[in-house]
């Protein structure tokens, strides 16, 4: 048993690089001669095939981060611990690091929620993910609509596939051939700055080129779905999100790019605040972040979850600082929502909460609810919403 294991195993690992080299010495011509679905491979190989190919193709000037690291269950259910504890009234400043993009789902649930947002700082300490972050201002901007936002990043529309867009169809959409005329398109309309940002992020997501491999979708976990009866399976570390591995957009799945009125919502509100002066992008550290006057957000994604990006103690001193803030904040990321305001004892949402004896804090009660489980359904989603909306202050 051991060793047909291992010869199966090795199978696998020269099956992903025999395509790796024909992929790589492939002619320029190749995506338009012969889609990958034509050798009748199955989903696993081809996968495999996508990952070794961009291992082999490294891409200096990628930004750290393309799409996101974390599974859409824990996005989505980052938005409900938002629109549950969030006390009533307008955001004056929603703070986000660019990262992957996924604080976008706050603000699209924010809009959902008719929650005004009066100002948005995009911030990131890195300066090339920080100009990642204007590119795809800069798409939304263009786009009117999702499917021409996603022909902007993968070079396929979805229209013209036929078919809802999914992690168990993605890899034949990532089989039709790139249309680089949309690529042609997109450049003569970007400022000058971004116009080769854009070159490499379109080389990277349109083909297989550049670690790791951003995805369409990848289902609702951490981990991508097994396949049984599967000529190549699948270890569990090519099937999981984050860790250097693997990107995904989550399209159709969750977030701001869940579904055509979401992609609207968000863009409508970026466009608005864009256009009244708004919207600003900022190269800064946490440890920087200052307390604003007026209700705030600040969503840090899954920075406090990793000591290489924020230690123990550099959070205590971020909540501290920004608990002297007037108005309040809510300190927002996917291990966490916790409202800080002055002279208040910090509430945060999680299920080992105990009610407060102070009569001030007694008032901030009611905003602040248990912990959300990653499998609640979009009833919970939808009575959050409704919370938020009859909320007041």
């Amino acid at each position: 048993m051991a060793g047909q294991v291992c010869r199966r195993s090795g199978l696998q690992v020269l099956w992903a690089w025999a395509w790796a080299i024909v992929w790589v010495c492939r002619p320029l011509s190749f995506e338009r001669q012969l889609p990958l679905a034509s050798v009748n491979a199955g989903f696993e190989e081809r996968f495999l095939m996508w990952r070794e190919a961009a291992k082999q193709r490294p891409v200096p000037n990628r930004p750290p981060y393309i799409a996101c690291t974390e599974a859409a269950s824990v996005r989505a259910a980052t938005c409900r611990r938002l629109l549950r504890i969030w006390p009533g009234g307008p955001v004056e400043d929603f703070r986000c690091v660019v990262g992957g993009l996924s604080g976008f789902d706050s603000l699209e649930a924010l809009a959902r929620a008719q929650v005004g947002v009066r100002r948005v700082t995009l911030f990131d300490i890195n300066e090339t993910q920080l100009l990642y972050g204007e590119l795809i201002l800069e798409l939304l901007c263009l786009a009117s609509s999702r499917d021409a936002f996603l022909a902007s990043l993968f070079g396929r529309s979805e229209r013209k596939f036929s078919r809802v867009l999914g992690a168990s169809n993605m890899m034949d959409f990532l089989d039709l051939p790139v249309d680089r005329d949309i690529e042609s398109s997109i450049v003569c309309q970007l400022p000058a700055k971004l116009q080769g940002l854009y070159r490499t992020v379109f080389t990277c997501i349109s083909t297989p080129c550049g670690w790791p491999v951003a995805w369409p979708s990848f289902g609702q976990h951490e981990l991508l779905l097994k396949r049984r009866n599967c000529v190549a399976s699948l270890t569990k570390s090519q099937r999981r999100l984050g860790g250097q591995k693997n990107e995904a957009f989550h399209i159709n799945e969750c977030g701001w790019l869940r579904e055509e009125m979401s992609y609207c919502r968000l863009r409508a509100l970026l466009m608005d605040l864009r256009a009244s002066g708004s919207l600003s992008f900022q190269r800064m550290n946490l440890k920087d972040m200052h307390p604003t006057d007026g209700p705030t957000v600040l969503f840090i994604s899954n920075i406090d979850g990793s000591p290489q990006f924020l230690d123990e103690l550099a959070l205590a001193d971020l909540r501290q600082g920004l608990s002297r803030g007037h108005g309040g904040t809510l300190l927002l990321s996917t291990r966490r929502a916790e409202w800080l305001a002055e002279d208040l004892t910090p509430l945060r949402a999680n299920s080992g909460m105990h009610r407060p004896t102070s009569p001030v804090t007694a008032r901030l009660w009611k905003h602040v609810v248990p912990h959300f489980s990653e499998k609640q359904g979009d009833n919970d989603a939808d009575d959050a919403v409704f919370d938020c909306r009859n909320r007041r202050v």
